[in-house]
């Protein structure tokens, strides 16, 4: 009997941490470190919405680490090379077959015109009660 409590308990907590990552009762700590100095430079001359990913030497989610990482800013609406904060796009399996808790991919708003920083995350909350949304 003990074999399938085993199993069940595995399992659960398989699902919980894979579920973990978009828990709105967490804030998520995400560390991007970049070898070059001019990181920012090579992000804005990068083209803004097509492949062309810079490489990061490492990444920090909630403490672990994955090493060569792409990074690109994202989207056109809110993206300006004078920001200070522009929406980030990583692939964390650009270079090497790696993910986090399943995701490969991880994109990072800027709240533009958002200054709670929750109306996204509040909007998806409410509306998954009555449709399928997006995880934010």
């Amino acid at each position: 009997m003990k074999t399938p409590l085993t199993l069940f308990l595995i399992l659960l907590s398989v699902l919980v941490q894979a579920q973990s990552f978009y828990n709105t009762s967490n804030l998520q700590k995400i560390h991007i470190f970049f070898t070059a100095t001019n990181w920012d430079y090579k992000l804005d001359t990068a083209n803004v919405g097509a492949d062309s990913y810079i490489v990061a030497d490492s990444i920090l989610i909630n403490g672990k680490k994955l090493d060569s990482v792409g990074v690109k800013y994202k989207g056109y609406s809110s993206y300006n090379a004078s920001n200070v904060k522009n929406p980030f796009h990583i692939s964390l399996n650009e270079y090497k077959n790696q993910s986090y808790q399943g995701f490969k991919d991880i994109k990072l708003a800027n709240g533009f015109y958002d200054p709670s920083m929750i109306r996204e995350v509040l909007a998806y909350y409410i509306l998954s009660n009555y449709m399928d949304c997006p995880r934010a």
